[in-house]
């Protein structure tokens, strides 16, 4: 079977974020599988080149390569108004000079005849590609990776803004993505959401149920023995990312005021922290920036917080938390597709106050407090190895059907 992924970003071993981990786990162990032939088309940089690893695993690896100075430059001024414009086809995500590198790129391949039994394409950005795609390749069944539900994050975004005026400008781009996003899924013959929510919020638009699965995403098993010999909070992520810095600053200015009493410490780790970010370290307050090794921080803290007000799809970071045992704090956000009971496997906080209720109690050491079941839940309904079966059981049986 040739197999020919469309992605966002390349994957390798080494990848920092959830969802390039993801990819590099469901394509990697497709290359495992000896009757395929494994090809991955990727914006990169130059940069990033070094860091690809896909040839030691027998995938070939295709770079769209984003050109530098004034060639990238001129194309960026075109592409303006594909940023700009709220009710853009490419929903403001991917620009017209973005698009036409891959598209070009996609030519040049097939007019090699090459012609995959299917392809999959991961985000949205390649998702709303789909039309383009198509015509490129018409003899190939089209998969969809939607590692989350674009317009939903968006509409948040939208809920969160206070001026009238960029409110509606959200809005606007929020139901025109919504509209383009639906429409490009529709156009799929299979598509894979990440987690069982989303899956529920395309049911509920109409998708067809035989068009939907639900897969796995990657994540860090770690073991970690708890040793808690400190009464740290922590909260970690990538801190270029709004919905992480936000979350970070929600709990410095909400709930931190509310535990002058308590002997505590809020430790924000992840890498890219904003200097507005790094101005708020102070004795209760430590900004680490990147480490190499996170798994102390969740040997040794009392508790792992995440208190996202934006983002969309499942957060792999509370997989990983709730794997390592640490009792964890999070809101109907940070929940959102792990189907985990309140006070069993995770504590449930939406206010300032539910915060700091349960954070007293887990320092007063109260009987089930300091005791959850994450790890179980994890174990049993995210098997990433069985999600592959799956993944790959149903990509043959499309094929199949689609030849």
């Amino acid at each position: 079977m040739k197999v020919l992924y469309i992605t966002a970003a390349a994957p390798y071993d080494t990848v920092g974020h959830a969802g390039g981990q993801t990819l590099n786990y469901y394509a990697k162990k497709m290359s495992e599988q000896i009757e395929n032939e494994i090809s991955l088309v990727a914006y990169c940089t130059p940069n990033d080149l070094s860091k690809i690893d896909l040839s030691k695993y027998g995938i070939n690896f295709i770079p769209v390569i984003k050109k530098d100075g004034l060639t990238n430059f001129i194309g960026n001024v075109f592409s303006i108004w594909s940023k700009i414009n709220p009710l853009h086809k490419f929903g403001n995500i991917m620009t017209r000079n973005a698009s036409q590198l891959l598209l070009h790129k996609l030519q040049e391949i097939a007019s090699h005849g090459y012609n995959p039994d299917v392809i999959i394409m991961e985000w949205t950005q390649i998702v709303l590609q789909v039309q383009y795609i198509k015509k490129i390749f018409p003899n190939s069944a089209i998969v969809a990776s939607e590692h989350d539900v674009t317009f939903l994050g968006i509409m948040r975004q939208a809920g969160l803004e206070k001026n009238r005026i960029i409110k509606t400008y959200k809005l606007i781009r929020a139901y025109n993505m919504k509209k383009r996003e639906l429409a490009a899924l529709n156009k799929c013959d299979l598509i894979f959401t990440h987690n069982n929510k989303d899956d529920d919020l395309l049911k509920n638009e109409g998708i067809r149920i035989d068009k939907r699965k639900t897969l796995v995403p990657f994540y860090h098993q770690s073991v970690i023995p708890r040793k808690r010999c400190n009464n740290d909070i922590i909260f970690y992520g990538n801190m270029k990312r709004k919905e992480n810095y936000l979350a970070a600053f929600w709990f410095i200015d909400n709930v931190m005021p509310l535990l002058e009493h308590l002997p505590i410490r809020f430790v924000v780790v992840g890498g890219g922290p904003t200097d507005e970010l790094k101005s708020k370290e102070c004795k209760r307050i430590h900004i680490t920036g990147f480490v190499n090794e996170i798994d102390p921080y969740f040997a040794y803290s009392l508790c792992f917080v995440a208190p996202l007000q934006l983002g969309a799809g499942i957060k792999v970071k509370v997989i990983e938390a709730m794997y390592t045992d640490i009792p964890v704090l999070t809101n109907d956000i940070g929940i959102e597709g792990i189907p985990a009971q309140a006070t069993k496997d995770y504590f449930h906080c939406n206010t300032p106050e539910e915060y700091v209720n349960v954070i007293e109690k887990l320092l007063e050491n109260q009987s089930g407090y300091n005791i959850t079941t994450g790890k179980n839940l994890i174990n049993k309904e995210f098997s990433f190895e069985k999600s592959f079966q799956n993944y790959y059981r149903i990509i043959c049986a499309t094929v199949k059907e689609y030849k």
